[in-house]
This record gives C-alpha cells, structure tokens and sequence, in this order.
C-alpha cells in the first residue's frame, strides 16, 4: 500500500540517484537536440558531456539503474546506453596504455638468464 512516507522515500531515492548525473544529462540532452535552447555550439555540448562522463563514477550508472523506470524512458535509457559506451572505450584506452607499458618494460628488461653471483637479480631470503 503507497503511503506519504513511501512517496517521499521514492522521492529521495529519484533525487540522489539524479543529482551526480545533472549536468550530464543536460549536456546529453543539448548533444542530441533535446532542449529548447538556441545557439547551442554542438562541438561544445559534445565535450561537455565527455568531461560530464569522466566525472561520473560507476555507481552514477548503478543508481541510475535503480530508479526501475529506466527501460520505459527512452532518454534515460540511451543516456545510459551512451554512459556504458563511453566507460567501455575509457576502460579501452587504459587496458592499451598498461599493455603498451607492459611491452616497454619488457623491451628494457635485459636477457640475463645467468642467475650467478654477478647477477643483478638476487634470490631474497635471509641472509647469514
């Protein structure tokens, strides 16, 4: 049964679930044409919610999807949608960037497999 106290519980949880993804959503919103502004620079809108995006956290998306109603509103869902692609190619350039260090690394790493007493590579343990 809905009472005043769930509605207002509902209502707060709607409210923080919305309040990290603001200006996202505007930014979203201005992209795609969706408000009534004029002169919006699209370049702009663009880099707008890009900078929106590397602000949020994970659990921006989380909340968001929480709210339950996300499936039957078609802006929230390609905004999510949109959200979601933008991690996965953030999560792209960092796995390339730690691969391209990994390569680096190896690259540097000197072909000494002489393991003797001259060798920089020292087994650790005690000493006596």
């Amino acid at each position: 049964m809905w009472d005043k106290g769930k509605l207002t519980d509902l209502a707060k949880e709607r409210r923080e679930a919305l309040s990290d993804v603001q200006g996202a959503l505007l930014a979203f919103a201005r992209v795609k044409e969706l408000t009534d502004e004029n002169g919006i620079d699209g370049n702009r809108a663009k880099k707008d919610l890009e900078t929106a995006f590397d602000n949020l956290g994970p659990e921006a998306a989380d909340r968001l999807r929480t709210l339950g109603s996300i499936q039957r509103d078609e802006v929230l869902r390609d905004f999510l949608m949109e959200l979601t692609d933008h991690n996965q190619r953030r999560i792209d350039r960092d796995l390339e960037e730690v691969v391209a260090m990994s390569k680096d690394r190896k690259n540097e790493a000197p072909d000494d497999d002489d393991d003797g007493e001259d060798s920089p590579r020292r087994k650790r343990g005690l000493s006596r």
